[in-house]
């Protein structure tokens, strides 16, 4: 998702750069600096994400370590009681 707009802004801002004249005007030039802290940003909230994505996976892979011990804790008191 974010690729893809990524994509779509730099197809975009070439679009832009590629009109009728060889030098971009200064608005042109705004809206490229705009669209460049837009990326950065993006990127950023990516990387942050992609953080977040980790340590949930951590803190699920201990919860499955924990169960996994508790269900063979279970086991072992059921063979001891008939």
């Amino acid at each position: 998702m974010i690729f893809t707009l990524l994509a779509f802004l730099i197809l975009t801002t070439s679009a832009l750069l590629a009109g009728c004249s060889s030098c971009p005007t200064d608005e042109q030039l705004a809206q490229l600096e705009s669209l460049k802290a837009e990326v950065s940003s993006l990127m950023d909230g990516n990387s942050k994400m992609d953080a977040q994505i980790s340590s949930l996976q951590g803190d699920i892979s201990s919860i499955d370590n924990s169960m996994s011990k508790l269900q063979s804790d279970m086991d072992a008191a059921r063979k001891r009681c008939p």
